[in-house]
């Protein structure tokens, strides 16, 4: 994306000396808005031109970079560096050239935020659609809240019997919060979602970012991921115990071998570390099928846009594919969350 900084006088943009006609509804609301001023246009929108033509601004050509499918060209203009992309096989033009700014593609930001024209979107009046979703409120009170109701009316009484109850208040939620081994049994459940979650969720990102995105590699990669998601959790426990069993386990034999003692029938920390390794292996897959899909769904301009920009990998990673990451990564989080406590 090209962006230069502006102001709005009339219809039109003037970027230092230059002069760039804009749409009316486009400069209104530009002026409407105030603050600080840049417009902005994609690289594949900007038309170079060998003679002057009609509201064209003069550029100087630097560079001209063959990427195959398309040619890149950077202009000196106005004192900073512009970029166009020319897809068909034109002759391209030395030394002075003119540009020109389509005027619905170029766009004006105000203090940074898209400066938009179009209608704003209202809201269906007619509400008679909720009436089609009243079933499943009725159900849903009926088969959950109901019984979540019965169960606080249990709470705040001690029932010994058939009719013999009494009102104890909030005594059971006292005692409970007040215990000792709850509060030891929370704090080695946060440490265990949070340490499996900083492994997971890294692990996870780089697998969805390592993994082909065409072809039958593709495929066969997502199969394997699958795989751990497809065992049931009793059988995935029952794996992990004798695969890590000192006597009769792989892992567990291997791990004695080496030296270190390895337990997790005698030892708590060794049992800590085992569930550890069976959630990260279970899970795991998850998110990087969902960091896949996130991926996936990046359209291919922003890739082309940087290519163009010159940006490194780890600042197309930062900028481009972790923002893009961010509602997958959230429902992973959340997931992850939920299934390992």
């Amino acid at each position: 994306m090209n962006f230069f900084e502006c102001t709005v006088d009339g219809s039109s943009a003037k970027i230092g000396d230059a002069i760039v006609p804009l749409d009316q509804a486009t400069a209104d609301k530009a002026k409407a808005a105030g603050g600080s001023l840049k417009l902005g246009i994609r690289p594949m929108y900007v038309g170079v031109h060998e003679e002057n033509v009609e509201n064209g601004v003069p550029a100087e050509v630097s560079s001209v970079e063959d990427q195959g499918y398309c040619k890149i060209i950077t202009c000196k203009f106005n004192g900073s560096e512009i970029k166009a992309r020319i897809k068909d096989n034109r002759k391209i033009p030395t030394g002075t050239c003119w540009l020109t700014f389509p005027k619905d593609k170029t766009k004006l930001y105000s203090n940074e935020r898209l400066v938009r024209t179009g209608a704003t979107m209202n809201k269906w009046e007619n509400n008679k659609a909720w009436f089609l979703v009243l079933p499943v409120f009725v159900i849903v009170a009926f088969s959950a809240i109901i019984p979540l109701m019965t169960v606080v009316n249990y709470s705040v009484q001690d029932i010994f019997g058939p009719g013999q109850r009494f009102f104890v208040g909030v005594e059971w939620f006292r005692e409970v919060l007040l215990d000792e081994r709850l509060h030891d049994a929370l704090f080695k459940q946060l440490s265990f979602s949070t340490l499996v979650l900083l492994i997971e969720m890294p692990l996870g990102i780089g697998i969805g970012l390592m993994m082909p995105k065409k072809g039958w590699t593709s495929s066969a990669c997502l199969v394997i991921l699958a795989l751990p998601l497809l065992i049931p959790w009793n059988v995935i426990g029952t794996i992990w115990i004798i695969f890590t069993r000192p006597d009769i386990g792989l892992f567990g034999a291997f791990i004695n071998a080496t030296g270190i003692p390895f337990d997790h029938t005698a030892s708590g920390v060794d049992a800590w570390i085992t569930l550890m390794l069976m959630e990260v292996w279970h899970w795991t897959p998850l998110v990087a099928l969902l960091a896949y899909a996130g991926l996936r769904a990046i359209p291919e301009a922003f890739y082309q846009a940087a290519k163009i920009d010159g940006a490194s990998s780890w600042a197309i990673f930062k900028y481009i594919q972790l923002p893009k990451l961010r509602g997958v990564m959230t429902i992973a989080c959340c997931s992850g969350s939920w299934t390992h406590s």
